[in-house]
């Protein structure tokens, strides 16, 4: 029988973890300074205006599930019952989106997915007459294999390699077997890790494509918990998608008004997250994905000699808009003429590029939806805990900087105070009123004076740095296992969720880590989550 972890949960704010960035902070703390640049405040009670906003912009419903329908059959997954619910006027969709990220990448995956629950579950609660179903939309158009041919799992990082070129999702799994053996050895015997790895195979077969793989996977880890997989890569989509493609090739109208938007944001102390073209949409053709440029008079392919005047491109994105893939600056778009969409749920990088899109949603007549941060998480296990006790180190200890919370460590740790601020404060005043009498017999002599009691202060405070490098050393074993306990919870310095595999957990948990998660996880509480292992 597969155990439920116990857990308790602390909170922890996002400035108050020193994990985020300063936008992120801002975006959790609500700062008035971004409040131009979002439709809505991310809360329950902003869903009201949303919802009957979304129903002023409805949405070709028929199509999304003659699409869905295919995709799972094509998965040979049964059909969700949220996916016939969207089909009635009174649902909505809260979602979400990630490139088709190996084995589902960091941890980070699998929180973006199961906030979006959250939400969806919350929202009911507050809104019964309406459904709301996840939405988990794969990006299966990118093109940066570097972001997510590797996955890491117990510190090891494991890579599919491949040589492929052109959208990610379109790759073929012909060469996954290395990377999937390495992955399914890693798991380990437990009854959790068994029925992972027949998962594993079943998705990951070489006969398919990484979109194709990736979509499989999350629809079986989220079937039970209402999630609906689209991969919006789809000529239906594109063919309702076609005049904004038109549009955005002849008028690029999306670089002018981001970059208004970019200079709003850079006034109030914050910087591009995405640049934006003359033209945000690559063309697409088997094994590659080139960008579109402007030359003249032309439309031309980057790197090819294919290009089109003005009538034979309208002509191209009326015959083939299945060719055309957005660029991260169009992209929401699309995802929001396709889903009857009311949340987004993202990261703090998500976020940010979202909050340069409000004008151009406009300019195009798209709704833009309520921005929500997912929720991030920072898992500690009952080993990990114990050490945590056993060295007397706390959260907050290992969550600031390294080289501080030693030195904080090994001076508490010994008998005499290293603590020099008294000494410092004496020789400041000491020098103050040696200056202030030198400077009464000659002027000249004052700033003297000064220049040598700031000599002293240098001496005294590399005296101190000496006398803690010693301590490290004489404290070398407990200094060597708290550096080493860090490396685990904070990967790279970082959470986490940005490195670590959802696997780890899994493998002795099986959807009853995810079950925890969700107990405790609320995207519209923007502070960490911190799970301690009893």
């Amino acid at each position: 029988m597969i155990p439920t972890p116990i857990v308790k949960v602390d909170y922890l704010s996002f400035r108050e973890s020193g994990q985020f960035s300063a936008r992120d902070t801002a975006y959790a703390e609500q700062d008035s300074a971004l409040e131009p640049f979002m439709a809505y405040s991310p809360s329950l009670s902003a869903f009201a205006k949303t919802i009957e906003m979304r129903k002023k912009h409805p949405i070709d419903r028929g199509t999304l599930i003659e699409v869905l329908t295919e995709q799972y059959a094509s998965y040979g997954v049964k059909l969700p019952e949220n996916v016939s619910a969207l089909s009635e006027k009174h649902t909505f969709s809260i979602t979400t989106a990630h490139q088709a990220s190996l084995f589902l990448g960091p941890l980070y995956y699998v929180y973006k997915i199961l906030s979006a629950v959250s939400l969806s579950r919350q929202l009911k609660e507050v809104y019964p007459d309406h459904d709301f179903v996840p939405v988990f939309v794969l990006g299966a158009e990118d093109h940066d294999l570097d972001e997510i041919d590797h996955v890491r799992l117990y510190g090891k990082k494991i890579t599919w390699k491949t040589q492929q070129t052109g959208s990610t999702g379109a790759m073929s799994l012909s060469e996954i077997g290395a990377a999937l053996q390495q992955v399914t050895e890693q798991l380990g015997p437990s009854s959790a890790a068994k029925d992972l790895k027949v998962l594993l195979e079943k998705c990951y077969k070489p006969e398919r494509t990484l979109g194709v793989a990736t979509a499989h996977f999350v629809a079986e880890l989220f079937k039970d918990y209402g999630v609906v997989v689209a991969n919006l890569n789809d000529r239906r989509f594109k063919q309702n998608f076609s005049s904004i493609i038109e549009r955005e090739i002849l008028e690029q109208a999306s670089q002018k008004l981001i970059a208004e938007a970019v200079s709003g944001l850079e006034e109030v102390g914050y910087s591009q997250q995405a640049h934006a073209r003359d033209i945000n949409f690559f063309y697409l053709q088997p094994g590659r994905r080139d960008r579109l440029v402007v030359n003249g008079d032309r439309i031309e392919v980057l790197d090819t000699d294919i290009s089109w005047s003005t009538e034979e491109i309208k002509a191209e994105v009326a015959s083939h808009p299945e060719r055309f893939s957005p660029n991260v600056v169009m992209r929401p778009l699309l995802q929001e003429t396709a889903l009857p969409n009311l949340a987004y749920v993202g990261g703090g990088g998500e976020l940010a590029y979202w909050l340069e899109r409000k004008a151009q949603f406009a300019e195009f007549g798209v709704p833009y939806p309520v921005l929500v941060r997912r929720d991030s998480a920072w898992w500690i296990n009952q080993k990990q805990a114990k050490r945590m006790e056993k060295l007397g180190v706390t959260k907050l200890d290992l969550l600031g900087d390294e080289h501080q919370m030693l030195k904080r460590y090994v001076t508490s740790n010994n008998d005499d105070d290293l603590d020099f601020s008294e000494e410092l404060a004496t020789l400041d005043a000491l020098f103050k009123n040696l200056a202030a009498r030198a400077e009464a017999v000659d002027p000249t002599l004052g700033p003297r004076a000064l220049a040598h009691g700031a000599l002293a202060d240098k001496q005294v405070t590399k005296l101190q740095k000496r006398l803690v490098r010693t301590l490290k050393k004489q404290q070398s074993e407990s200094v060597d296992q708290i550096v080493a306990l860090r490396a685990e919870l904070l990967p790279g310095g970082g959470l986490q969720e940005r490195k670590d595999s959802f696997m780890e957990q899994y493998v002795l948990y099986g959807s009853h880590f995810f079950d925890v998660l969700l107990e405790h996880f609320d995207p519209l509480d923007m502070r960490l989550k911190v799970f301690v292992e009893s």
